[in-house]
């Protein structure tokens, strides 16, 4: 479940990454199209892939919480599939004595 959590995190830095450089393009574009000025390009680049950062924070946050979510299940399910065997070994038990 650590192997999952963990590749879950690379992956949402990967993307983050990958974000970045295309965002650093798409501005780019508009800086060589007229549409946006340099001066302003690496500013808004910067609130473009800080927005990002906060967005892969809260994704890995949810992604974290869910996963603590399925093994506490888990782990509860576990629970209960060893008490039903001991309850059925009862049963059996007291079936035989009585």
């Amino acid at each position: 479940m650590k192997d999952r959590l963990d590749k879950a995190v690379s992956l949402g830095i990967g993307l983050a990454a990958t974000g970045k450089e295309q965002v650093e393009k798409l501005v780019d574009e508009f800086v060589k199209k007229g549409e946006a000025g340099k001066s302003e390009s690496s500013a808004y680049v910067e609130k473009l892939v800080e927005k990002g950062n906060e967005t892969r924070k809260q994704l890995e946050s949810t992604v974290r919480e869910k996963i603590q979510s399925v093994i506490h299940n888990q782990a509860d399910k576990e629970k209960l599939e060893h008490l039903e065997r001991r309850l059925e070994a009862l049963e059996r038990r007291e079936s035989t004595d009585s």
